[in-house]
């Protein structure tokens, strides 16, 4: 049972009052006891339960991962860090399907070659992921250390919404290409509209939960369809959410948007 406090009653009709959530920041708890039920379950180990980690297009309310535990163990053996920059991610994907040159790079990362050369390349060097291009202009050649490989087996996203679920289903398109499903999660007492489009909902490859204020019950209204990821989108909030968990944290730093009062939502 939620606090009194996390609560606010709302006028349901005359002489009725229903309890709805106060602050989206109280639908968190339920739903993080319940995320391994809407988790794919490819890989095995344990489920962590992230909130405020910045994807390649937005900041997801939740982020929900199980990593493949070999690949980061030799990751770590290795003394490779998180990647966190989207351009190194993208020229480290390339890399990894068989760009060998520093236009195909270039063109992969979506930066000049005079950048990729002089910045991004170089650093990625100093954290031993490359060897030092060999040759000359944009035909050098680049040649791998390692390679990088995706280290999460599971990844979805939960955008938390109390009522406005058209703002929520737009915001968690946004993520969508960043991981395996997104959902949108309501207030069960305010989601009768969204409900009623579930169908459409998840023709987008979004699904639905709703989280009842009283009982804090998850529903699974609707699944998402399966949708490609973007290779590169994905691994980075994979990496962003590793970065995180080897920190010993379950947030990340920017403005905690469950902070905000949005009773008028």
């Amino acid at each position: 049972m939620l606090d009194r406090a996390a609560r606010d009653t709302a006028a349901a009709g005359p002489g009725s009052r229903v309890l709805a959530f106060r602050w989206e920041r109280d639908m968190v708890p339920p739903l993080m006891a319940v995320v391994d039920d809407v988790v794919p379950h490819r890989g095995l180990g344990p489920v962590h339960v992230l909130t405020e980690v910045a994807s390649a297009s937005g900041v997801p309310d939740l982020v929900a991962v199980r990593f493949d535990e070999r690949v980061t163990s030799e990751r770590l053996a290795a003394g490779l860090a998180p990647v966190t920059d989207l351009t190194q991610v993208r020229a480290l994907v390339a890399a990894a399907a068989g760009s060998r040159t520093v236009e195909q790079i270039a063109g992969a990362a979506q930066v000049t070659r005079a950048y990729m050369r002089g910045s991004v390349l170089p650093a990625l060097v100093d954290a031993g992921w490359l060897q030092p291009p060999t040759g000359r202009g944009s035909s050098a050649l680049v040649a791998p250390r390692y390679l990088l490989r995706p280290i999460a087996s599971d990844l979805i996203t939960v955008e938390a919404k109390k009522a406005a679920w058209q703002r929520a289903l737009n915001q968690a398109m946004r993520h969508a290409p960043s991981a395996d499903g997104c959902y949108i999660a309501l207030d069960a007492t305010r989601a009768t509209p969204a409900i009623a489009q579930r169908a459409a909902i998840r023709r987008l490859s979004v699904g639905l939960l709703t989280v009842d204020p009283v009982t804090c019950r998850v529903t699974v209204v609707a699944r998402p369809r399966r949708r490609p990821a973007d290779p590169a989108m994905r691994t980075l909030l994979a990496e962003r959410s590793w970065q995180l968990v080897l920190a010993g944290q379950t947030a990340g730093p920017t403005f905690p948007v469950f902070g905000r009062d949005l009773t008028a939502v």
